[in-house]
């Protein structure tokens, strides 16, 4: 998704369930065979991921953890946000 808002604006998101497995691969994966550099990806997961996960090394990342989800694996890739419940 590429969005484009307003510095400060809130966004409200509901309905969003973590169901594990997220592949950070994936996304990396299709940034190079888009030709894509951005400076910051941002991820929504329960931060239950595949094994050894392949992450953009010139993108920072922003990683939104639903509550209930772990931020072990991703807190050392990135910077990261628990959800409210």
């Amino acid at each position: 998704i590429d969005a484009r808002g307003k510095p400060g604006q809130k966004v409200s998101i509901q309905g969003v369930a973590g169901g594990g497995g997220t592949s950070i691969t994936s996304v990396k994966r299709y940034l190079e065979k888009e030709r894509r550099r951005p400076r910051l990806v941002v991820y929504m997961t329960d931060g239950y991921v595949e094994d050894n996960p392949q992450f953009i090394s010139r993108s920072k990342s922003l990683f939104i953890i639903t509550h209930n989800g772990s931020e072990e694996i991703l807190k050392n890739h990135g910077e990261t946000v628990k959800m409210l419940n």
